[in-house]
């Protein structure tokens, strides 16, 4: 709705509430003939923050080939899209590698070799998501996004609009996701001890690592008195969700977090095929071994002097802690089995 809809409507909902009406005739002449933007103002919020489109640039080249003993593919990946918000704030970029090789070493052995690195990059303003979605519904029209002159508005809570909300202003939140997958695999037939035994096994390795970053700013918005005619500054400030389930306002902080994850896993199996007549011999035994971990690191401080230096160090030395825990995991099975 623009603001006379809205208004007018909200002077309906007064008045079936008996109640008075929360704006004059006066004010809904001057919502519905936009006027007088600076006592009342008619915001579009989904026009102020939500772009036309969002780009998106994506590369890959790949090559593939071999001998007759040895065979190869490798690709290289790269990702760069931009989100719907219009000041350009929200972003993800991927890298990304992959190669395979697979080797006839002898006429009895093959050795396979699988890699994979990933590294992805996710930007994004630290009011964004679903509530900023639902602020551009509840949020008021007849609240300035910003005020003709440039300045910003002054937002329906603590400053808080989707115009803050949708770009760096408000704080900004970076996820740094490093993926690395290997897998070293081979198989051995045994011939020279009988036909039909092979040695066969793979050690796949899994390692990741994120890394996140969580800025909450403080900012200025404006507020219009009309009688003296000037713009009335006040800070805005995001609400944000401490490790230690406090909520802090009206401070700049800093919170850091890198998770560790690690898994791997070891196959070896002898398995035995062979035919003796009518009759078929099917047998494997198996060892296999898992092992994984993982760990957090955290901190956070609170009372950074700017938004120019986004580092620990830079924040208030009495308001600070930080946190860390960590997991241990495993099993080993043995397994096999024979038919005929």
């Amino acid at each position: 709705m623009t603001a006379y809809q809205r208004a007018k409507y909200f002077n309906e909902f007064y008045r079936y509430n008996g109640q008075q009406p929360l704006w004059s005739e006066d004010a809904l002449q001057h919502f519905r003939a936009g006027d007088q933007p600076l006592e009342y103002p008619n915001t579009d919020w989904a026009e102020m923050v939500l772009a036309d489109n969002a780009p998106k640039m994506h590369h890959n080249i790949a090559a593939e080939g071999g001998s007759e003993n040895i065979q190869y593919d490798l690709s290289l990946d790269y990702l760069n899209q931009q989100g719907l918000y219009k000041l350009g704030d929200l972003s993800f970029k991927q890298y990304q590698i992959r190669a395979r090789i697979n080797s006839q070493i002898t006429d009895n052995l093959e050795i396979g070799l699988n890699l994979e690195g990933r590294n992805g990059k996710r930007h994004a303003p630290l009011g964004s998501g679903e509530d900023l979605w639902l602020g551009m519904l509840w949020q008021y029209p007849w609240i300035a996004g910003r005020w003709p002159n440039g300045l910003l508005g002054p937002g329906q809570v603590a400053g808080t609009s989707p115009i803050t909300a949708s770009n760096d202003e408000y704080g900004q939140r970076d996820i740094d996701n490093y993926v690395y997958n290997g897998k070293l695999s081979f198989n051995y037939q045994l011939p020279w001890l009988t036909e039909g035994l092979e040695l066969s096994g793979y050690a796949n390795f899994n390692y990741r690592k994120v890394d996140t970053k969580t800025f909450a700013d403080i900012w200025t918005a404006y507020n219009y008195d009309p009688e003296t005619e000037e713009y009335i500054p006040s800070n805005g400030y995001a609400e944000v969700d401490l490790p230690s389930g406090e909520r802090t306002l009206n401070s700049r902080q800093l919170y850091e977090q890198i998770d560790f994850y690690d898994n791997n896993l070891y196959h070896l199996q002898l398995s035995y095929d062979t035919s003796i007549g009518d009759h078929n011999i099917s047998a494997f035994a198996a060892y296999e071994q898992s092992e994984s971990s993982y760990q957090l690191i955290s901190a956070y401080r609170l009372g950074l002097p700017s938004d120019k230096k986004v580092q620990l160090f830079a924040g208030a030395e009495a308001e600070k802690d930080n946190y860390g825990s960590a997991e241990l995991g495993g099993r080993v099975n043995y397994f096999g089995t024979c038919g005929l």
